[in-house]
Parts: structure tokens; C-alpha cells; sequence
């Protein structure tokens, strides 16, 4: 006699509804999670973005025209304007540095080091420190 089992199985009242849910469903639950953690991602970068250039802004606008900023000052005006969000100004270096270097590809600004202005194409071989300063699109 051969003895065969039935996969089919009744719920349980104390099963929770992501046991229950067929494999189909919760795939779907699954992408649409991660989607809405890349968005939700994207959507920090985005502000951090915003909030790096409107800093750059608000520290390049009351100066003279050949007046510098070092990197670091914006991101230390982001920590200092909203610690919770910005804990540690050191860990945005390098998205500061990449949204002055967006900036230098429109002009807004531009990349000095030992008071020489650097090209978008210096960029790879800097050693060392450099400074902002406002480019010839510089809007106030």
C-alpha cells in the first residue's frame, strides 16, 4: 500500500498572513520593499546633495569673488547645521568633493590649488589640498 500526503494545507487562525501567502506574493512584496529602500536611498542622496550645494552657497555668497572655501568647511557647516543628520562632516568629504566637482563642470565654480584654478581634467591627479571658489556661472 502506498501512503501519499497532500501538500495542500489549511491555515491556521495563528498563521500569519506572510505564511499563508502564496510564493508569487511574497516575491512581489520582496521587490517592492527593495524598491522602496532604493528609493528611499536615492531620495537621502538627493537631499544630501541639495544640502551640500545649498552650504557651498551660503558660504561662497558673502565672499569676494576670488575668496576660497576648503571642502571640509561646507561639510562641517552641514554637521553643524543639523548634527542628527550629519554626525561626522569627515564621512561627506567625498560627496563634497564630487558635488564641487559638478559644479566646476557648469562653471559655477571653480577647483584652486597653490591659488592655480584646475581643470574638470586635473581632477585624477590632484595630491593635496584644494579650495572653492566662485566660477564665472556663479549666481548670488
Amino acid at each position: 500500500m502506498v501512503t501519499t500526503r497532500s501538500s495542500s494545507k489549511k491555515r491556521d487562525e495563528s498563521e500569519s498572513c506572510s505564511e499563508a501567502k502564496p510564493h508569487r506574493e511574497r516575491i512581489v512584496e520582496v521587490k517592492h520593499t527593495a524598491g522602496a529602500e532604493r528609493d528611499h536611498h536615492e531620495g537621502q542622496a538627493l537631499r544630501q546633495s541639495t544640502d551640500i550645494l545649498q552650504a557651498m552657497h551660503a558660504l561662497l555668497s558673502p565672499r569676494a569673488k576670488d575668496s576660497t572655501v576648503c571642502p571640509s568647511e561646507i561639510a562641517r557647516k552641514l554637521h553643524n547645521d543639523d548634527v542628527s543628520r550629519y554626525p561626522d562632516w569627515r564621512v561627506l568629504m567625498d560627496s563634497v568633493r564630487d558635488e564641487v566637482w559638478k559644479a566646476v563642470e557648469i562653471d559655477q565654480v571653480q577647483v584652486t590649488q597653490g591659488g592655480k584654478v584646475r581643470d574638470l581634467e586635473d581632477k585624477d591627479n590632484l595630491k593635496g589640498p584644494i579650495r572653492v571658489r566662485k566660477g564665472p556661472e556663479w549666481q548670488d
